[in-house]
């Protein structure tokens, strides 16, 4: 049984904008067919999408929730965390964000994380990512944690699935996070990461550290 059929909509693909119906089992998209290649299938939904656009949610790379800014007085302000603005990015058609976990002296790349899943877990509707946030020099075991934080995949212990990944990073950021999803924001790979972490230049990147990534 597919859950839900979506049918005569003009889906958007990698490849290009084809007439098509779009079958999706639990949380896996099942089939994109010809329109009327699942006349024999029923759906728990079914939607007429004809005339409609069907296409991938987006997902925005930058966001900062549950986050606290400082006015210029001093006074703390506190961002709307996950579970509101992810009802309102879905309703916009984005399905993943990509926020900051901050990693301090003292702490663990997965110390970092675990943190940082507190504002997350169990709270957002929408599927999400992690930059890592470099506040000071890291040590040189760094790169070694983060290692092990991405190749561990689903942490132990965790009531949701997710996949510990890497992702370009920007000048004080570290290299990645992770997704409610298995597989939502990092295409599957057998080869080891391999790291190394360089001084950003601060007139082009602005001051702090950039991790860089490769498969």
């Amino acid at each position: 049984m597919l859950d839900i059929i979506i049918r005569g909509g003009d889906v958007v693909t990698p490849e290009g904008v084809i007439r098509g119906d779009v079958a999706t089992a639990g949380e896996t998209i099942a089939a994109v067919t010809a329109p009327g290649a699942l006349a024999g299938q029923s759906g728990i939904r079914e939607i007429d999408a004809r005339g409609r656009i069907v296409m991938p949610g987006g997902i925005d790379p930058h966001v900062h929730l549950h986050h606290v800014w400082f006015k210029p007085d001093g006074t703390p302000l506190v961002t709307a965390g996950p579970e509101q603005v992810g009802r309102a990015a879905l309703f916009g058609g984005t399905t993943t964000f990509i926020d900051f976990a901050y990693w301090r002296d003292g702490a663990s790349a997965r110390e970092a994380i675990d943190a940082r899943d507190r504002d997350f877990v169990g709270k957002s509707p929408c599927d999400w990512a992690y930059h890592i946030m470099l506040h000071s020099e890291p040590p040189p075991e760094f790169a070694g944690q983060l290692a092990e934080a991405i190749e561990a995949g689903y942490p132990p212990g965790r009531g949701t699935p997710r996949r510990v990944l890497q992702s370009p990073a920007r000048a004080g950021r570290g290299i990645l996070g992770a997704s409610s999803a298995a597989g939502t924001v990092s295409p599957k790979t057998d080869n080891p990461p391999q790291f190394r972490l360089e001084r950003a230049d601060p007139l082009r990147d602005g001051a702090g550290y950039s991790g860089r990534g490769s498969r």
